[in-house]
């Protein structure tokens, strides 16, 4: 453990879940999150508060009104300091790790960073609750995006995007398979809840286009053929060898991405 002062980031009282749930209601967070899902993107707000507030609001704030040299929090994650540098590293609770959510923290506030879980299961952090008397030692995990709360998702989306019907159209068939309340309700691979009439198989979403509203699905088999391994060669020079490609369809399925597996040099357009 590092010496010197150590001020802990403790969430639960309802002064800190005010002035979270207040930051969040501004662009960093909240209104970001609502733009994303308006463009066709799900976006992941839990990263965006842990940069924005939690590790940066939160320090500042810290830095301000505190002597203190390190700050603590409950992250199942670890701090590697290595060649002089500090890295984000997996914590020994791979089924807790939560680097993912961490990732776009300001590197340089690593070294004033301090993560107590990082060699502790989550199992190890109960029994030690326990055995100290801590009341919350068996309280249940918290799941979801913190803002939302226990309301559904569909709900609270509806208090923000008004229905906007549109088609459910297979990607394969061109077909009309259903009708959709809006863009923002649909996650890529989403399975559930896509009000397909008539289908004898699971379909899921692989696409959307919020110019059209059009919501894009294809059946399991149809998306294990799109996904079937096969080699896939390209060149772009009429005496260069071939290169392995990997192919991914973009634009609502209407344009490709290729990417070559080598580094390939002055691909010109056209």
């Amino acid at each position: 453990m590092s010496n010197g002062k150590v001020i802990v980031a403790l969430s639960g009282g309802v002064d800190s879940a005010v002035a979270a749930y207040l930051l969040k209601k501004e662009d960093e967070v909240f209104a970001n999150f609502l733009q994303e899902l308006k463009k066709g993107i799900t976006p992941n707000p839990d990263i965006l508060c842990n940069s924005a507030i939690k590790f940066h609001y939160f320090t500042e704030y810290v830095k301000k009104n505190f002597a203190v040299d390190f700050i603590a929090t409950g992250h199942y994650a670890k701090i590697v300091h290595e060649n002089g540098d500090y890295y984000l590293s997996k914590p020994a609770d791979n089924n807790k790790d939560q680097t993912y959510f961490l990732c776009q923290i300001n590197r340089n506030l690593l070294s004033k960073i301090i993560f107590p879980l990082a060699n502790l299961t989550k199992k190890e952090v109960r029994q030690m609750a326990e055995e100290v008397g801590l009341i919350n030692a068996k309280k249940k995990d918290s799941t979801g995006i913190c803002f939302i709360g226990e309301r559904k998702f569909e709900s609270f989306l509806a208090n923000y995007f008004p229905k906007k019907e549109g088609k459910i159209i297979d990607v394969n068939s061109k077909k009309v398979l259903g009708k959709h309340s809006g863009i923002p309700y649909f996650t890529i691979g989403q399975r559930r809840s896509l009000g397909l009439q008539g289908q004898k198989e699971p379909h899921y979403v692989v696409g959307k286009s919020v110019e059209k509203n059009i919501v894009y699905v294809a059946s399991e088999e149809k998306l294990k053929e799109c996904l079937h391994s096969q080699k896939i060669t390209a060149k772009f020079r009429y005496r260069q060898p071939e290169v392995s490609v990997k192919i991914f369809p973009i634009k609502e399925f209407e344009e490709l991405k290729v990417e070559f597996e080598e580094k390939q040099r002055a691909i010109t357009p056209g």
